[in-house]
């Protein structure tokens, strides 16, 4: 079973539902929880990406984020029981992906995690505290990139449970490309923006300095509006700002639409984890207003740059980036995710390995957790009987060899 529920995971899963489809011995069912329920945050990318309907609708909608979790958890349960599945798979880092995969667990069907291990340590972040949660109680981690992949391993999953893939976004992106070509559309300059997350949009000053920065960039800024960011616009009365400025609010777009913008565009200007990916993978310089990311390696390959919610700084940081040449997109993730997470699933299902072993405390005794120095391998972590480090009681090891990511790379 895959649950959907955000435009991310529309676009995200698109390689692993069309892998599953194309296994004959796999049965897949589709559940769209209904956290994103209009056209345009919803059908439209079913529609681009020929991405087959759902199974069932839970039609959620839009609550609070306690209410929306409740209401995904209660209707989710109900798919769950019916149809029994070997395995849940969850994309990402929503609140559908953290509600179903613990009903899931409660369930008894372990959870296969699409984006495991991405982390941005900032628990004020509802996201973060989602990938935290869905990440403990994963059976299977699917990691997208290297530091993902080391974050797990730090964390101290199972190794054998945790697997480098790739990007899913870089297969979708891949296909969105051959779908629209690659020749540019527009000669003007402009930038792209995106900005939607609570912390910026429920927070009136944020907001404010965000736009005042956007209105000092000498260039148009095309600005598809999310429906919480146009909400908040308004309650704040911030249309004055926008009107007869560079600030162009349209609607929400289809994946196609959105990415056509942006491989056109001179500067993206985010705070979403997505399109972080997107630009970078695109070769596009990328002001991402927030104080931390999730996805590290953006920065380290200078695609992208963490500004504050202050115009002055978003101004200054815009004219430095535009300043450079376009960046050549380079290898940031690995392509071929979504065939790799099949062929893992199949992997074990054939091995009878998809779920837990539950642990046996009468021939174990309770698991301690043990530290070895080893100056070769860097440090090894292991559950012991008794907690004294032997390499022959060890039930779990990971091996960390640490290497050193330096900013120039």
């Amino acid at each position: 079973m895959v649950i959907l529920g955000t435009r991310p995971e529309f676009i995200k899963t698109w390689s692993t539902l069309k892998a599953l489809d194309n296994h004959s011995e796999i049965e897949s069912i589709v559940v769209h929880t209904g956290q994103h329920y209009d056209f345009e945050m919803s059908q439209v990318f079913f529609e681009e990406l020929s991405i087959r309907e759902p199974d069932y609708f839970l039609e959620v909608g839009s609550h609070d984020l306690t209410e929306q979790t409740i209401k995904i958890m209660g209707r989710s349960k109900k798919v769950i029981e019916e149809v029994k599945p070997d395995l849940l798979l969850v994309q990402g880092d929503t609140n559908s992906t953290m509600a179903t995969a613990l009903t899931s667990v409660q369930c008894r069907v372990p959870v296969g995690h699409i984006e495991a291990g991405c982390r941005s340590y900032d628990l004020s972040m509802p996201e973060e505290l989602n990938r935290i949660v869905i990440d403990s109680i994963s059976a299977i981690h699917f990691a997208p990139s290297e530091v993902s992949y080391h974050n797990l391993l730090r964390e101290g999953h199972n190794p054998n449970r945790v697997f480098l893939v790739g990007n899913t976004a870089k297969d979708a992106l891949d296909e969105g490309i051959r779908l629209i070509g690659n020749s540019p559309l527009k000669n003007e300059q402009f930038a792209i923006v995106t900005i939607h997350r609570a912390g910026n949009v429920d927070n009136r000053s944020r907001l404010l300095e965000i736009l005042q920065g956007l209105k000092s960039i000498q260039m148009r800024c095309i600005f598809p509006i999310h429906p919480r960011t146009k909400k908040r616009i308004n309650e704040f009365e911030f249309m004055d700002i926008i009107n007869g400025s560079n600030i162009e609010l349209v609607n929400p777009m289809g994946y196609l639409s959105f990415l056509r913008l942006m491989q056109d565009s001179q500067l993206v200007i985010t705070d979403s984890g997505g399109v972080q990916e997107e630009a970078a993978l695109l070769g596009k310089p990328t002001l991402t207003v927030r104080n931390n990311t999730e996805w590290p390696e953006t920065i380290w390959r200078g695609y992208n740059i963490l500004v504050s919610a202050d115009a002055n700084e978003i101004k200054s940081r815009a004219k430095e980036v535009l300043s450079r040449d376009l960046r050549e997109p380079d290898k940031l993730y690995q392509s071929g995710a979504g065939q790799r997470i099949v062929d893992i699933i199949l992997s074990m299902h054939r091995k009878n390995a998809l779920g837990f072993k539950q642990l046996d405390m009468i021939q174990t005794g309770y698991p301690q957790l043990a530290l070895s120095t080893d100056q070769k391998n860097g440090a090894m972590f292991g559950f012991t009987k008794n907690g004294s480090f032997t390499t022959s009681e060890m039930k779990y090891i990971v091996l960390l060899k640490y290497r050193k990511l330096k900013m120039e790379e």
